[in-house]
């Protein structure tokens, strides 16, 4: 073969493996012992699948990447697939990342599924590609994308991650194009929620009361039920993924409790929480709460809340027992003193005017035998 031939070839080997899909639509029988009823697919909606670069890849503007989907049938029906992919956002609701079903811009624009409609047998397992073209121009940060799973046919009774008709299964991939993307992450709040007061405010229809100032044990014998919670904005085009502590004091400033605040997702243009219950904090005392939450791109931010009491409930029958008692013996001291009072009145009316006191006898208006004498002066110059 001539050399410039054998260079085109080579040329043409290369540039056929950097274009074709990395894996087409594969079917693959894993047996059907064993089966749970649950439908899984891979990525999952618990976990984000990061597109980074791979062995001989390279994520840029103008690149082409590939990965793959996998769904695994472990039912004892046969079912029907269709395979999309959907627009995913930054969200401020109460939900993580906004799914945008049927909307195919974003970075779902860029993608292309090799199979979107097919059917597995009973512990069969379906494998998709999934091309995804960067466009040349793109800015640097994150890229979020999702595909969705969804059920055809009759129902199927699944458990789990299961997919039934009426629901999508979803799977997000994050695309990191390298480069010098806006970071703007804040810890906006955080605040302390009561399982007791929760539980009260939804029976009331009322919202859920935070950042009280005193919380009671739910029941005579329990402990506090205490969740603190940290709000965390995205406002950058990266996406983040903070984490932190809790550190709770005393009103003596001893350590009474620390706790770890695991990493969760921030998605650009939105917002997150992270949780941590509050456990083994002394059932009576004031406390303050300090929170510290980290990124590694946005740095470290800390907050202080306002000092709180927590008492158990049998604290509040003891304090209203004493408070009763109290009350009862300040009864019984005023009603001492009016008896004092109506008997000196009537042994007052009783003794004969201006006749001798006697022992034990008031020597004057007020006990002072000084008193009958100047009463006696002023009598004279009268």
């Amino acid at each position: 073969m001539p050399p410039l031939a054998a260079v085109a070839l080579a040329a043409w080997a290369a540039l056929s493996m950097a274009t074709a899909p990395a894996t087409a639509f594969t079917v693959q029988d894993r047996g059907t012992a064993g089966l749970d009823g649950k439908v899984v697919m891979s990525p999952a909606a618990e976990r984000i699948e990061t597109v980074e670069p791979g062995a001989g890849e390279q994520i840029s503007p103008g690149s082409v990447v590939h990965r793959s989907v996998i769904i695994h049938n472990r039912t004892k029906a046969a079912i029907d697939f269709d395979l999309d992919v959907a627009q995913v956002v930054g969200s401020t609701a109460d939900l993580i990342v906004e799914v945008r079903h049927g909307v195919h811009e974003g970075a779902a624009a860029w993608v292309t599924l090799e199979k979107t409609s097919f059917r597995l047998k009973p512990g069969q397992q379906g494998t998709v590609g999934v091309t995804i073209k960067i466009p040349q121009g793109i800015k640097p940060g994150s890229k979020p994308f999702a595909v969705t799973a969804t059920q055809r046919g009759g129902a199927v009774q699944t458990q789990g991650a299961g997919i039934a008709p009426q629901f999508k299964q979803v799977g997000i991939f994050i695309l990191e194009l390298p480069g010098d993307a806006p970071i703007n992450g804040k810890l906006t709040k955080a605040s302390i929620t009561s399982a007791q007061k929760n539980l009260q405010a939804a029976r009331d229809n009322e919202k859920t009361p935070s950042n009280s100032r005193l919380y009671v044990s739910p029941h005579w014998t329990d402990t506090h039920r205490l969740t603190l919670s940290t709000e965390y904005q995205n406002k950058g085009e990266r996406l983040l993924t903070p984490s932190g502590k809790v550190v709770i004091r005393d009103i003596f400033g001893r350590v009474a409790g620390r706790y770890d605040i695991k990493q969760f997702t921030v998605y650009p243009d939105g917002e997150s929480a992270g949780t941590v219950e509050l456990k083994g904090l002394p059932s009576l005392g004031v406390f303050t709460a300090r929170v510290e939450l980290e990124s590694e791109a946005a740095g470290k931010q800390t907050t202080t809340l306002p000092r709180f009491v927590m008492v158990p409930k049998w604290f509040l029958l003891a304090a209203a027992a004493f408070i009763l008692y109290g009350l009862y013996r300040l009864l019984r001291w005023q009603l001492r003193r009016r008896r004092e009072w109506k008997r000196y009145l009537a042994e007052e009316e009783a003794r004969p005017e201006g006749g001798a006191s006697g022992d034990g006898a008031w020597d004057g208006s007020d006990g002072d035998g000084e008193a009958w004498e100047y009463e006696d002066d002023e009598a004279e110059r009268a």
